[in-house]
């Protein structure tokens, strides 16, 4: 977890001084502007799964209880995505954010997709951690490396949210794959009861967190 966290707090050190030259101020604000809208997105969509989450799968005995509640998880988790999505479009309508704005949103809505499917929750609970962080270690690293090889004119913004977004996606089908390959578990179909219940279980976590970030 530790090794998890600095990947995604490091990396941003190595790219973010070359990005601010080759955009520069004016623009790179456009891109920090719509990235923010996006961790408020992001919060929305990890709402408190990390932890009420990864206690049912301390609690939950067999493939067929993992693959249960992870297919709730993940679609509570595309469902508060819709709404993000909605909103989003409602922030344009009323002009709250510009075209250009956008068009990076609609490119980082990517990332967010990528974390409503992430099962790092999951793993956690399982105590194995290791082959994620490995594979998220070297998405984020290639996505490095694609920046400074690929991203060295102001009219690649819209690239450059590819390459900062397309990261998290990768990551989380990643997490999908090994679920399966390794443990047997799947996305198998849910009710609307189900994922109301995950809603449910997560709200006192997410209401704690997001009264603190918004304010």
């Amino acid at each position: 977890l530790l090794v998890l966290q600095a990947i995604n707090i490091v990396l941003p050190f190595i790219t973010v001084p070359y990005v601010t030259r080759v955009f520069g101020v004016e623009l790179y604000g456009v891109f920090t502007l719509a990235l923010n809208w996006v961790t408020y997105f992001q919060l929305v969509i990890e709402y408190g799964f990390n932890l009420s989450a990864t206690k049912k799968v301390v609690e939950a005995d067999g493939t067929d209880a993992y693959c249960r509640l992870v297919s709730s998880v993940v679609s509570a988790r595309l469902v508060l995505l819709a709404a993000c999505f909605c909103v989003m479009l409602g922030l344009y309508a009323f002009s709250a954010v510009d075209a250009m704005q956008l068009g990076c949103m609609l490119v980082l809505f990517s990332m967010l997709l990528g974390i409503a499917i992430q099962l790092n929750w999951l793993f956690q609970g399982l105590q194995d951690m290791k082959v994620i962080t490995i594979a998220t270690a070297i998405s984020r690293g290639f996505s490095v490396v694609l920046i400074f090889l690929l991203i060295n004119n102001p009219s690649q913004l819209v690239l450059y949210s590819f390459f900062y977004s397309i990261t998290f996606l990768a990551s989380g089908l990643i997490t999908h794959w090994f679920a399966l390959r390794r443990y047997g578990i799947r996305m198998v179909k849910t009710s609307s009861h189900e994922i109301w219940e995950e809603l449910k279980d997560g709200m006192p976590i997410f209401l704690s967190s997001a009264a603190g970030k918004i304010i």
